[in-house]
């Protein structure tokens, strides 16, 4: 892992402090302000130009990891996460939209480096990559009018058109581009590349920008983060049990049981910061608690690989091929 990555959350941490120093700044508050929209529309347009179109057809050669993947994260984890948000937050619906945002997005870029330093299959995790985008871009407008719908804080249908146009407008530019970019591999892994830093660099800017623009009202939403980041612990804990233990049964390889555990539980936390500030630019601290994904992300998923390395030695898996 890269050194830039490694320092993400200490990153996150240092914009949210220098945010709400420079809130007390009228014009830089402003201009943040002003500024926050185009900065979640461009941070979208590079999740979906990292995405590689051209492996589709390969994640069909394991339908079964296929299948548990599609069950686990767009089956169990939308009904966990409701449930899970309504035992913690019942008295609290910001918390729970953010909670939903937050888990039913499942990652599609930089867990890739988890697995491949623990010895999982990358070329699958990798085939599985525009399943888990399209179909979370497609389950997330129904699970939010399933569980939120009939609430007072439901989406307001001008926003949510307008949204859809924001959606829209950079997904097909990255699609534009990914098909001139077909023809020459080298030019389109240094744009994968290239996306990684940039995503990292738009994340820090956009939690320096929410401080900045709103200061001291905002401060007292971060009495939620612990609670919250017990939350995801718990969605942590369960899912890697039933993806472990469900590629365990079905006697999965070392190296496939790897890549399902870290596609059940790794989050698109750029993408559920992206879509909060969207969909919902009037309730302020979903944004804010949403932060604690970039910022629990490599720690949890350092811990996950350490875990997964101690139990395969630990055990003794005839079926499981070990990586040294």
């Amino acid at each position: 892992m890269e050194t830039w990555s490694k320092l993400e959350p200490f990153f996150i941490f240092l914009s949210i402090i220098l945010g709400f120093l420079f809130s007390k700044i009228t014009f830089i508050s402003n201009l943040c302000g002003y500024l926050e929209e185009y900065l979640f529309i461009s941070l979208l347009f590079f999740i979906f130009l990292e995405i590689d179109w051209a492996n589709l057809k390969e994640a069909f050669f394991n339908y079964k990891f296929l299948s548990f993947d599609l069950i686990i994260n767009f089956l169990w984890t939308p009904i966990f996460a409701f449930l899970l948000g309504l035992l913690l937050f019942y008295n609290n619906i910001y918390l729970r939209i953010a909670l939903v945002l937050l888990l039913i997005l499942p990652c599609t870029d930089w867990y890739l480096i988890f697995t491949e330093m623990t010895g999982g299959n990358v070329e699958l995790s990798t085939s599985i990559l525009p399943y888990n985008l399209i179909i979370q871009l497609l389950i997330l407008p129904v699970c939010l009018f399933i569980f939120f719908g009939n609430s007072n804080t439901s989406l307001d249908f001008s926003i949510a058109s307008e949204s859809i146009f924001e959606l829209l407008f950079p997904l097909v530019l990255a699609l534009i581009i990914h098909f001139f970019l077909k023809n020459s591999e080298t030019l389109e892994h240094k744009v994968h590349q290239y996306c990684d830093k940039v995503e990292f660099i738009l994340v820090s800017i956009i939690a320096f920008s929410i401080f900045a623009s709103e200061g001291t009202e905002l401060i007292e939403s971060l009495t939620s983060f612990p609670l919250f980041i017990l939350a995801v612990i718990i969605f942590y804990v369960i899912n890697f049990l039933i993806s472990y233990n469900l590629a365990k049964f079905n006697r999965f390889s070392f190296q496939d049981l790897i890549s399902l555990v870290f596609t059940t539980t790794s989050r698109n936390t750029p993408l559920s910061l992206t879509l909060s500030g969207l969909l919902f630019p009037q309730y302020r601290i979903i944004s804010i608690v949403l932060l604690i994904g970039p910022i629990t992300e490599i720690p949890f998923s350092l811990i996950i690989s350490l875990l997964l390395n101690k139990l395969t030695k630990i055990q003794n898996f005839p079926h499981l091929r070990h990586i040294k």
